[in-house]
């Protein structure tokens, strides 16, 4: 049988964590590869050890006695080995030899770096020794290599990385699964810049560059509202395994030292190091990430579903003001009940006229009150041209003044002009069965075709009141929300 590794291989590099992920899938024996791939050597043992046979496109099956690892080796196309180099400084084989009259070969390409390597006591050879492996085309060098070392910690990361994806994906947890990708992407153009022999170019990860990285992973709390901490059981599980992955990419970052910077403190790889040193930052966010939403999803109580109710601009007018524009002893006529016991839409309607223009066709609403208040949304405020402020109902000192006219008379509200902060009605019973008390502040999803969460609702206790949550037309728009549909209250314990 075959596959196609159109999605395990990445540039051509083939490692244990790309076939982990896929072979557990569906176990096949046989796994194509085109000519030049480079499968890493834990990749190879994972071979060795699952009976996978891998085949070179067009060259056949390849031979893994030699315990070769790069398959462009084995290429019936390859050239020959180059003589045998010894030395510290030794070269790739494929690289230019030094020009038949004392002057040199074209340079390396720019992107090309000297590639520190440990003394080699064979050479080059065509058939390598079991303590040793290649490190680039036919160049061979000891297994304890430190470049090769590098290699082996972060194709084991990979694994880790993948496994514990895999794992957050079958608990349902698909948003950190999502951002465990990008750590594999980030992780894997690691592997591919340093096998490439290429610069590291360093894509944004969650959005964030390098500097951005640094910063968020040192102000948690900032980013987070969560502190710094040790790695503890009473975070649980999922927290536990990005602590393992962080603590493993430190391990990475240590490799990375050991084969890129000299005794004298000279960078080989900046690029690769810097990489290293900010995939622990990475890490370290997303354990910031889940411990927030841990925090999160324990300070949420029993749901409690209920009604939305939609109030559109309208208008509550003192007997002396509705004596005003109506006339001596004027009552209102109801047409509708409200949701609220007692409280009425009335016939009556006004114009509101404000510096910047006017809304005619407003509706009163019943009964009469102490004090005459105007609650309009902001887009209201705004085509009025009047700077409403957000109050509770009843709240009108220092608000801003309004004209209304009626069919026969003209008023002019010296105050009581505001946008009603959103507000849940509760009676005391079921305030009580809730935990909650006049003046709490709660959050609440608004549960339609495009929800939304309203932050800082008011929570409003009467015994005259029906439970309901009141919202302006502009927060309703907002949802697609309308008088019926559903809410859910949250708040913490």
């Amino acid at each position: 049988m075959r596959i196609n590794l159109a999605k395990v291989v990445m540039n051509l590099i083939v490692t244990e964590a790309d076939l982990r992920a896929n072979w557990y899938k569906d176990k096949k024996t046989m796994i194509k590869i085109p000519p030049g791939s480079v499968i890493t050597p834990p990749a190879r043992e994972f071979l060795k050890n699952k009976g996978i046979s891998v085949e070179i496109e067009g060259e056949g099956i390849l031979d893994f006695t030699g315990l070769t690892y790069n398959s462009s080796i084995h290429s019936a196309k390859a050239v020959p080995a180059a003589p045998p180099v010894s030395g510290i400084n030794a070269v790739p084989a494929s690289r230019p030899a030094p020009g038949i009259n004392g002057g040199s070969a074209s340079r390396p390409a720019a992107h090309e770096r000297p590639v520190p390597v440990s003394p080699q006591p064979h050479g080059l050879q065509e058939k390598k020794t079991e303590y040793m492996t290649h490190l680039r085309g036919n160049q061979l060098v000891l297994k304890s290599n430190p470049i090769i070392r590098f290699r082996g910690e972060l194709d084991s990361f990979l694994s880790q990385l993948v496994e514990t994806q895999l794992w957050f994906q079958e608990k349902g947890f698909t948003g950190m699964a999502e951002k465990l990708e990008e750590v594999v992407v980030f992780a894997r153009n690691l592997m591919q810049a340093e096998v490439g022999n290429k610069e590291f170019v360093f894509l944004k990860v969650f959005g964030f560059d390098q500097a951005e990285l640094r910063e968020v992973s040192h102000n948690p709390m900032k980013y987070f509202g969560v502190n710094h901490s040790f790695v503890s059981r009473k975070h649980g599980i999922s927290v536990a395994k990005l602590h393992v992955l962080r603590a493993k990419s430190r391990e990475v970052e240590l490799a990375a030292i050991a084969a890129f910077v000299s005794k004298e403190g000279k960078c080989e790889r900046e690029d690769l190091i810097t990489g290293c040193n900010r995939l622990s930052s990475i890490l370290y966010i997303l354990v910031c990430m889940e411990k927030a939403r841990i925090r999160d999803e324990a300070a949420q109580v029993t749901v409690f579903e209920v009604n939305i109710g939609v109030s559109n601009r309208h208008v509550h007018l003192s007997r002396e003001d509705l004596e005003a524009l109506f006339g001596k002893g004027y009552e209102l006529k109801k047409i509708k009940d409200l949701s609220q016991p007692g409280q009425f839409a009335a016939e009556e309607t006004v114009t509101l006229r404000g510096p910047k223009g006017s809304i005619e066709k407003v509706r009163i609403l019943g009964p009469v009150r102490k004090e005459s208040q105007v609650e309009l949304s902001v887009s209201d405020s705004i085509k009025l041209g009047i700077q409403a402020p957000v109050r509770n109902s009843g709240d009108v000192e220092g608000t801003p003044g309004i004209i209304l006219t009626s069919q026969n008379n003209k008023l002019e509200l010296k105050k009581g002009v505001i946008i009603a902060k959103r507000h849940l009605h509760l009676d005391p019973g079921t305030a009580k069965k809730m935990g909650l008390q006049d003046k709490d502040l709660i959050n609440v999803s608004l549960k339609t075709k495009r929800p939304i969460r309203l932050d800082q609702v008011a929570v409003r206790v009467s015994d005259t009141y029906k439970t309901d949550l009141h919202i302006d037309l502009d927060e309703a728009n907002a949802a697609l929300a309308k008088n019926g549909d559903k809410a859910v209250l949250i708040w913490e314990a």
